[in-house]
């Protein structure tokens, strides 16, 4: 009687500490319900990180947008005082290399475990002087290759920032992302090219890079933008993939300003590589 006794109170003890546990595990993982809430959950929980990504990024990117318009007229300025439209200067795209540089290394070395949002905006503008500076410049040397190059940079951006923002996306698997990502930015390319093709007061040869050398009639500049838009897609797709995955041991707002910098490191990058690129292609 005294190890029956013992036997039923082992049974209930283990059950209380193993049993129920195990009954509503397996009553939570076969509950559809319970499936479909867990995953809101997460996905709520990405989409808060990712959301404030996506502004500071979208505020960085209008701080280059207009620091690139400002390189423009900086770099042409003396031509058109001159009345040599093929004559711009080198300056701004020098100082805003420099500038990204210094902002750049700065975060990236010596203050990688915080997020300075000074530094971050003087990057962003420094940027945006260097792309803005590059394209202007460049655009003599390489003829219907730096604007186009420019513009499919631009339109990769606003492309994924724009798509990044639907959760739908952001939950789809890369593959998809990227698919979306490069339709998205052709479609905005597009859009550049047919605005500048009505702006009367800018060279012929710009718009569909139709300055550059044909292949099959095909201008080869504009076969090089479009290879840097799906490019430039591909990278950005795994850079957010990154931001929505990596640990943050920073605070929310930290770790937003820091993979907005991020995102905008990898539209420098390419652009660093673009002159390289047109190089090897001269």
């Amino acid at each position: 009687m005294v190890s029956e006794l013992a036997a039923v109170q082992i049974f209930s003890t283990s059950y209380q500490k193993f049993g129920r546990t195990n009954l509503m595990e397996k009553f939570t993982q076969n509950n559809p319900k319970s499936r479909s809430d867990r995953s809101r959950a997460t996905i709520s929980r990405r989409s808060m990180g990712i959301s404030g990504v996506l502004w500071k990024t979208l505020g960085l990117f209008a701080i280059l947008h207009f620091a690139a318009l400002a390189g423009i007229f900086w770099a042409v300025e003396p031509a058109l005082k001159s009345g040599h439209t093929y004559d711009p200067i080198a300056s701004p795209w020098i100082v805003g290399l420099l500038g990204s540089f210094v902002a750049g290394g700065w975060l990236a070395i010596v203050a990688k475990r915080t997020a300075s949002v000074l530094l971050i905006v003087c990057f962003a503008a420094s940027e945006g002087l260097f792309l803005g500076g590059f394209s202007a410049y460049f655009e003599v040397v390489f003829p219907g290759f730096a604007i186009q190059t420019a513009f499919a940079t631009l339109s990769a951006v606003i492309a994924a920032l724009a798509l990044f923002a639907v959760p739908r996306i952001r939950i789809a698997g890369r593959s998809a992302q990227f698919i979306f990502v490069a339709l998205g930015a052709y479609f905005v390319f597009a859009l550049h090219n047919v605005a500048v093709s009505g702006l009367e007061f800018l060279p012929d040869h710009i718009a569909w890079g139709r300055g550059s050398v044909t292949v099959l009639s095909v201008p080869l500049g504009l076969i090089f933008a479009l290879h840097v838009v799906a490019s430039m897609a591909y990278s950005l797709v795994l850079e957010f993939e990154r931001i929505e995955y990596t640990p943050r041991p920073l605070k929310p707002s930290q770790h937003e300003w820091r993979a907005a910098f991020k995102v905008m490191a990898t539209i420098f990058s390419h652009c660093i590589e673009t002159p390289r690129a047109l190089a090897s292609r001269k």
